[in-house]
C-alpha cells in the first residue's frame, strides 16, 4: 500500500468482503486440528466453533481462572 488512496480501498474490502469463517473451520479437521482456543471476553467464536465442528474441543480463555481451566483440559495437569 503506497497511497492514500490504496489504503481507503484496502481498508474498504476488509470492512466489505465475507468472512469465510464457516469454510475455514470446516477445513480445521482436514488439516488435523483437534482443539481451537478463543482468547477474548466473548466466548462466542469458540460457541460457532462448536456448532460448526462439534468433534472438535473448543476453549474460550478470557480471564486466570479460564486459563487454568484450560490448560489443564488440555494437559490434564494441575495449573
Amino acid at each position: 500500500v503506497q497511497s492514500a488512496a490504496e489504503i481507503r480501498e484496502a481498508l474498504k474490502r476488509q470492512v466489505t468482503a465475507p468472512v469465510l469463517w464457516r469454510a475455514s473451520l470446516e477445513r480445521l479437521p482436514a488439516l488435523n486440528v483437534r482443539r481451537a482456543v478463543e482468547v477474548g471476553a466473548a466466548g462466542i467464536l469458540a460457541g460457532m466453533a462448536r456448532r460448526t465442528v462439534p468433534h472438535i474441543e473448543s476453549y474460550s480463555v478470557h480471564d486466570t481462572e479460564s486459563v487454568r481451566k484450560t490448560v489443564q483440559s488440555l494437559t490434564g495437569a494441575a495449573y
